[in-house]
């Protein structure tokens, strides 16, 4: 094999060296700047990514904070509806509550006075019938026919007791 033989190593090193220095400025003129751009440019876009995502990141702060603000509010709101619901029912109730005792106070009065119209009634009609029935009982039980004086008597004493 020529290239392992001693006497043609100087112009195989000199070839090496002559090809590596073109390979070199090869890579270093055209193919270094491209990556370098390309290095920089991927670096740009990174960096432009990264910063996109930070400002994303405080706008979805920022949404959430107003989030939590409106649900505060919110539930402010609600609360506050609340008490004014419960506070009109307690009202509601209270009137109503009047309005029941006026009814009840109403009705009360008017039975006490239809109570007292039959009482009066019954006191009225009392002795002549417990008369009738003590003549009839007098009848039965003794087959004596009492008068109505003698009826009387004795009615007006029981019922003076």
């Amino acid at each position: 094999m020529p290239q392992l033989n001693p006497e043609h190593f100087s112009s195989q090193i000199i070839w090496l060296i002559i090809a590596f220095m073109g390979l070199y400025w090869l890579i270093s003129k055209l193919v270094m700047p491209r990556v370098g751009t390309i290095l920089e440019t991927r670096a740009t876009k990174i960096a432009d990514d990264l910063r996109k995502a930070e400002n994303l990141r405080n706008e979805a702060e920022n949404v959430l904070q107003a989030y939590e603000q409106a649900m505060k509010e919110a539930r402010f709101n609600a609360q506050q509806k609340i008490r004014k619901a419960q506070d009109e029912i307690a009202d509601h109730i209270k009137q109503k509550e009047v309005e029941f005792k006026k009814v009840f106070e109403q009705k009360t009065l008017e039975a006490e006075k239809r109570i007292a119209a039959a009482r009066q009634k019954l006191e009225q009609t009392l002795p002549e019938v417990t008369q009738e029935i003590a003549g009839h009982l007098i009848k039965k039980l003794s087959d004596i026919q009492p008068g109505k004086e003698d009826i009387n008597k004795i009615v007006n004493k029981v019922m003076q007791r």
